[in-house]
């Protein structure tokens, strides 16, 4: 048995339909949702989600973001890899 937020059971729930090996569980401890503001990186607030397909491909480097930690605008139609995001913000410092 888990226990949860109520906030965050819609996105576990609906990450449990794509479960698989390497799927949702892997991400088991990670708390999606949160937001990431920062102009010089994009002019929009960033939302820190798990990829699904229909994410596409990192804005950056191309790679599927099909399970991936992800972070996408909800504005328009820009995402994300973690990693590329990662190296982003550090080249900005």
């Amino acid at each position: 048995m888990q226990s949860m937020h109520t906030a965050c059971a819609p996105s576990i729930l609906r990450y449990e339909t794509y479960a698989v090996y390497g799927g949702v569980h892997r991400y088991v401890n990670v708390k999606f949702g949160g937001t990431y503001n920062n102009i010089e990186v994009h002019p929009h607030p960033l939302s820190f989600d798990q990829g699904v397909e229909s994410d596409g491909q990192c804005g950056k480097c191309g790679r599927s973001l099909h399970y991936k930690m992800i972070f996408k605008c909800l504005t328009c139609e820009f995402v994300i890899c973690y990693h590329c995001m990662e190296r982003l913000c550090k080249d900005k410092n």
